[in-house]
C-alpha cells in the first residue's frame, strides 16, 4: 500500500502539521506501507 501525505500549510517543513503528518507516516511506514510526503509550498501551483 502506498500512502501520500499533503501538506499544505504555507510554514512548509517547519510547521506543526508537518510533524503530524510525520508521525501518522511513520506509524503506516513501520506496518509496511510506502510513504511519500508532499508540501505544497514547494510545488508551482495555480489557482
Amino acid at each position: 500500500m502506498k500512502i501520500i501525505g499533503i501538506n499544505g500549510s504555507p510554514r512548509g517543513e517547519d510547521s506543526r502539521m508537518k510533524r503530524l503528518i510525520d508521525a501518522v507516516l511513520s506509524g503506516a511506514q513501520e506496518n509496511g506501507a510506502e510513504i511519500e510526503i508532499t508540501n505544497l509550498i514547494d510545488r508551482d501551483c495555480k489557482v
